[in-house]
């Protein structure tokens, strides 16, 4: 579970049908393999991309020990007039995305839009990937620059766009729904135990 697969997937033709539908519906997710340096995760790389409007710092749930919802942050494509921080966006095109599709070779593509596999119903990605674990691991560097661009901890940031009635999406509201079925751990530790996990993995 977790684990990245090998090969990226591209079909030119069955995207030039579709126009880009999961382009539309949610920028694509970075991999921790996307800011690979020379001997470990590149932070300079992608703090570029944030700077460069490129990036967003978004979120994904994972379940904790206590079955309460953990918060696992990770970096996508940024969407159409969005910022560096947005947590709960969903719904928006990726502001990549041109009347003649995705202007990035598939090389240079964000992991998670290279790596679903698309089909004429509905596009997927691998069975068993599971992009929350892959940067578990990778929390305290989200962490960092969450601070960075919001000024203030990130789970004061967290918290504050969570409650923001501006905006709500159909996943702040399914997440919202969650968070009062089962509760939200923003423990640092309860978190570093869960990225220990999906390092075994």
């Amino acid at each position: 579970m977790g684990r990245e697969p090998a090969s990226r997937v591209e079909d030119l033709e069955l995207c030039a049908h579709c126009r880009g539908r999961c382009c539309k519906e949610s920028p694509g997710r970075f991999a921790p393999s996307d800011f690979e340096g020379d001997q470990e995760f590149d932070t300079q790389k992608l703090d570029a991309l944030l700077k460069e409007g490129v990036a967003s710092i978004t979120v994904g749930f994972v379940s904790a020990l206590n079955s309460q919802l953990a918060p696992i942050f990770m970096p996508k494509h940024r969407g159409k007039g969005k910022g560096e921080l947005e947590f709960f966006c969903s719904e928006v095109n990726c502001d990549a995305l041109t009347k003649q599709g995705c202007p990035y070779p598939l090389s240079e593509r964000p992991f998670e839009c290279a790596a679903i596999i698309p089909s004429a119903t509905k596009c997927s990605l691998p069975e068993g990937l599971e992009m929350e674990d892959l940067w578990a691991p990778y929390q305290s560097i989200l962490y960092t620059l969450i601070n960075q661009y919001a000024g203030h901890d990130w789970v004061e940031e967290f918290t504050r766009q969570l409650d923001d009635k501006n905006g709500t999406s159909p996943f702040k509201r399914e997440i919202q729904g969650l968070i009062k079925e089962y509760g939200l751990t923003t423990s640092a530790s309860e978190i570093a135990l869960i990225a220990d996990i999906a390092r075994s993995i």
